[in-house]
């Protein structure tokens, strides 16, 4: 797992120049809702991916698994919370039982977003089992991802 977050770090010191940005959790809200399916397609992190990146996050690497962004969200200058969520935070669900790609949505104000409108936080029963997921949030406005401080392991 190490090893993947330090590919990540690699490529995207190498191709995000400054590494500054701008992020707006409102229009990731905005692009999931509006991008959302009727009905899951086994798609989450890409509908999330691009979701955060239509609010202003750049992901040079694409994580191929949701619980990959366990460990990539805290390189984006993520923070994990507890509830009360605010709208553009982001769930991931370890795998668990026969889901191995574990899960990712964001949160509305009103509901759960993956590749669609969720009907509750969990959107299997094996998840609701294990109870294995963190939440994250990025506040609005303008960042600078400090790699160093994120994953020193990385750079030692």
């Amino acid at each position: 797992m190490y090893a993947i977050c330090i590919l990540i770090v690699i490529v995207n010191i190498l191709m995000v120049v400054g590494g500054f940005g701008c992020y707006d959790p409102v229009l990731a809200v905005e692009s999931a809702v509006d991008n959302a399916e009727n009905k899951s397609h086994s798609l989450c992190a890409k509908y999330v991916r691009e979701a955060l990146q239509d609010a202003g996050i750049r992901i040079v690497v694409k994580p191929s698994c949701a619980y990959l962004y366990k460990d990539f969200l805290p390189i984006l200058g993520y923070s994990v919370v507890e509830s009360p969520y605010k709208p553009g935070d982001v769930v991931v669900f370890m795998p668990t039982g026969n889901r191995k790609y574990g899960h990712i949505a964001i949160y509305t104000g009103e509901g759960w977003v993956s590749d669609f409108k969720q009907k509750s936080f969990y959107v299997h029963s094996d998840y609701l089992k294990s109870k294995d997921y963190v939440v994250f949030r990025k506040e609005k406005g303008i960042f600078y991802n400090n790699l160093y401080k994120q994953i020193p392991f990385a750079f030692k």
